[in-house]
């Protein structure tokens, strides 16, 4: 299943920007299905700062740390490590914001 994202904020800056559209396709849940490597763009929904996008920089057997690409963006430093349940997929397509 694929759904459409709307990117707000700077967290991911230069590669995304706000207003941009991200299209997310969602891990597998079977075995053998594509799940959540390293360098993944992917969707969160997080308890605290709700819906962000972020990349996964590394991973445990528990879950994911994820970090911005623009420097003043919060990263797992500072939200902790992410559960697997909470990634909603990964960035498939970008779709600019029209100017």
């Amino acid at each position: 299943m694929i759904k459409l994202f709307r990117v707000r904020g700077a967290s991911m800056h230069p590669e995304y920007g706000n207003g941009d559209y991200v299209l997310v396709r969602r891990y597998s849940k079977r075995p053998r299905g594509r799940q959540p490597q390293t360098g993944d763009d992917v969707i969160c929904r997080h308890p605290k700062l709700g819906t962000i996008l972020k990349r996964i920089s590394a991973q445990t057997a528990q879950g994911v740390t994820l970090k911005g690409l623009n420097g003043l963006s919060s990263d797992s430093s500072a939200i902790g490590e992410v559960p697997y349940h909470l990634l909603a997929g990964r960035v498939v397509a970008r779709i600019p914001q029209k100017h």
